[in-house]
């Protein structure tokens, strides 16, 4: 579900009357180890809500690892090439 509030936002140089979409933000959980050394973790969401999960090995470069179209409120995702210290968040859109 969107929630699409109007709004006023003003001041002395700027001025905006439009609306804003709120998109519900994901949760990541229950990660763990899979053999052979991949890395899964559960996504709690908004279902047929589209989110790319990715991944970082340093917190400033992030590349994406799947786009998907939530098939539920949660979901798995299984990273097949994870190696030691990674880092994951969802993002929603592709």
């Amino acid at each position: 579900m969107v929630f699409t509030p109007t709004f006023l936002v003003s001041g002395p140089n700027f001025e905006f009357n439009g609306k804003a979409a709120v998109v519900p933000s994901a949760i990541l959980s229950d990660g763990q180890w899979a053999p052979p050394n991949h890395f899964q973790f559960v996504v709690n969401g908004v279902a047929g809500q589209n989110y790319t999960i990715q991944a970082s090995t340093n917190l400033f470069d992030w590349f994406p690892i799947k786009t998907t179209n939530a098939p539920g409120d949660s979901f798995t995702v299984v990273d097949n090439t994870s190696t030691c210290c990674r880092f994951y968040r969802a993002l929603a859109g592709p």
